[in-house]
């Protein structure tokens, strides 16, 4: 895996992960102990937090952004997956939030195989009561 700049990596982690129904902020290194809870009820151990805005952080348009998110809501949707609307928000307020999804059962392979054909220089991923992290991709 490739390295980021330490600027980008460090915006990552000055992000909250926010999933809105049900409700749950997630930030990278903490635990998430009502997220676990959720996991367990829904029989998942395995999340990825994936958008499809913004490719290698080159911003696009609004409407760019979200076109390519309806259309992998879409296409997950049609796998069956648990698939929650969510929102990366930067703590720094310099980057418009990008519409986000939790996917909830899905394995970390195929997580960052997906974040790779969405152009995406990382993803942030967790299993069942473990810390969050951030997944650097190949380019």
């Amino acid at each position: 895996m490739k390295q980021l700049s330490e600027e980008l990596l460090n915006a990552y982690k000055a992000t909250t992960y926010r999933v809105s129904d049900p409700e749950f902020d997630i930030r990278i290194g903490k635990l998430h102990p009502s997220l676990d809870r959720f996991m367990e009820k829904s029989g998942h151990s395995t999340w990825a937090f994936i958008t499809a805005w913004n490719p290698k952080s080159q911003e696009l348009s609004i409407d760019e952004n979200r076109a390519r998110s309806q259309a992998l809501t879409d296409r997950l949707k049609s796998h069956e997956l648990s698939v929650y609307n969510a929102l990366g928000i930067p703590d720094k307020g310099d980057w418009t939030p990008e519409e986000s999804l939790l996917i909830l059962g899905i394995p970390r392979k195929q997580a960052i195989e997906l974040g790779e054909e969405l152009v995406q220089n990382a993803i942030v991923f967790g299993e069942f009561g473990k810390r969050a992290e951030i997944l650097v991709l190949s380019p």
